[in-house]
């Protein structure tokens, strides 16, 4: 197994594979769980879309081709965000992009040439080494904020709502998904929390009367986050959280039209 690379990036965000498809040979994605794009698929949230010029377009045109969109709904920011994850798969699969899914980091070292990376994946250790990391995970809420004080953190959840209530529910939001009478909510927190869950579904449990007719489908494992773009250089190499592009294709043609990263 090759383990020395040149760019090493942690978290398989949609930024990271941008950047990665430029260099494929040259670059290794490190990824914690077992999907792509979860910044978006799996916080179930992302702002409008605008039709890219360039790189990004055939990204964009595949999502209207298979249904996942179409341009006035990527205008007003309804995507089944679900389905984006297919056209990701594909992506790395069309790159050649060596991805490392169920990879948890123990330990980054800075070196003369570079960094170390200690990891565990599949009961394994490994040790990787590289010139240079790219962390654009969106985990760290601490660190984000003390870089964007307005960044929010959200529990989302899929639901049928064959119409979208106008009353206030305190901390909570919900916005239209692309496919009939699907919906995407998200619950605002202060930081990320295990106990979250419960929370959500409390909050469920106890809506009021407006929102009765909304059933619950699908509460995603990971919290989403919300950010204005980050770029910062930390000890563990060059930080830009994938979260704060607000939609999978910007992420993606970022990615594709990144510069200094490579520097």
């Amino acid at each position: 197994m090759r383990t020395d690379y040149e760019y090493i990036f942690l978290g398989c965000s949609c930024f990271a594979m941008g950047c990665a498809a430029q260099k494929n040979e040259d670059c290794l994605i490190l990824e914690q769980n077992e999907s792509i794009g979860g910044e978006f698929t799996e916080a179930l949230y992302t702002t409008a879309v605008q039709k890219p010029e360039g790189k990004a377009l055939a990204f964009y045109e595949e999502l209207i081709n298979r249904g996942i969109m179409s341009e006035e709904s990527a205008r007003r920011g309804e995507i089944h965000l679900p389905a984006v994850q297919v056209v990701l798969n594909r992506l790395a699969l069309e790159y050649h992009l060596h991805i490392l899914f169920r990879t948890q980091i123990i330990r980054i070292e800075k070196k003369e040439a570079g960094y170390e990376i200690e990891a565990v994946c599949n009961a394994r250790i490994l040790h990787f080494t590289c010139r240079k990391i790219i962390d654009t995970r969106s985990s760290d809420f601490d660190l984000i904020r003390r870089h964007d004080p307005q960044a929010q953190c959200c529990l989302a959840a899929n639901l049928y709502a064959p119409h979208i209530p106008h009353s206030s529910w305190p901390g909570v939001e919900i916005r239209k998904g692309f496919l009939p009478g699907e919906a995407f909510l998200r619950m605002h927190f202060s930081a990320p929390s295990p106990w979250n869950r419960s929370l959500l579904m409390k909050a469920f449990e106890d809506r009021p009367g407006d929102y009765l007719p909304l059933t619950l489908l699908l509460i995603p494992q990971n919290h989403g986050i919300s950010c204005q773009k980050i770029r910062v250089e930390t000890a563990h190499g060059l930080f830009i959280p994938g979260c704060s592009f607000g939609n999978p294709v910007q992420a993606w043609e970022a990615g594709l039209n990144e510069k200094e990263a490579f520097c």
